[in-house]
């Protein structure tokens, strides 16, 4: 690997491709049911148990303020981990498909708008 390059998950939400860190992805899970909450916002569509730890689950495209999608054979759950050894977070997202995982250079990136 070439200093400086990271390694990153893209995925794919209403049409735009959209990359995080692959180190902190813990894993990718095909869409399944969820624990819905009372008294939450829409885009948090509950919460899963996953081996003995409770993940809220955030529709991505829901909290960008897009149209829901109806959850298909691609939909996927990506579990997310904070870095953080202190306070570890872990949230799941839904997006609408994995696409690829990319090696870039810090300088291949451009800053979010």
């Amino acid at each position: 690997m070439i200093e400086n390059e990271q390694e990153y998950l893209t995925f794919v939400l209403n049409g735009e491709e959209y990359g995080i860190d692959i180190l902190c992805v813990q894993e990718i899970r095909v869409w399944g049911g969820v624990t819905e909450l009372p008294n939450k916002p829409d885009y948090i569509k509950g919460v899963i148990n996953l081996r003995g730890v409770i993940i809220p689950i955030i529709d991505l495209r829901q909290r960008f303020g897009q149209q829901p999608l109806k959850y298909n054979e691609q939909t996927v759950t990506i579990i997310l981990k904070t870095q953080d050894q202190i306070n570890p977070m872990v949230v799941g997202i839904i997006v609408d498909a994995v696409s690829e995982v990319y090696k870039l250079t810090h300088a291949n990136i451009s800053k979010a708008p």
